[in-house]
């Protein structure tokens, strides 16, 4: 799945980092951890969280805190058009 990701020419570089860290992890994580390991500012953080969520590449889910974590089936579309890619050109 990261190859797709970083493959993908409709996701930021800020938007790829966030997937890639989420796909690490088999739970949800806080923003707070995800900022941690992306060592980006608070602002650019959220607004490549907000992107994520407005495509819907992300879930969000309230515990004390809010926890996001990879939308398997949204991703799907992703991966697809890599795998097809690869066919038609060496990656």
């Amino acid at each position: 799945m990261k190859n797709a990701i970083n493959y993908s020419h409709t996701l930021s570089q800020g938007e790829k980092s966030i997937l890639t860290i989420l796909n690490d992890f088999e739970y949800p994580l806080p923003s707070s951890h995800i900022q941690d390991l992306m060592s980006n500012s608070k602002q650019a953080l959220h607004y490549s969280l907000k992107k994520l969520q407005e495509k819907e590449l992300v879930t969000r889910q309230k515990t004390t805190v809010f926890l996001y974590a990879i939308n398997k089936e949204k991703i799907k579309p992703i991966i697809d058009l890599y795998k097809k890619t690869k066919k038609y050109k060496k990656i």
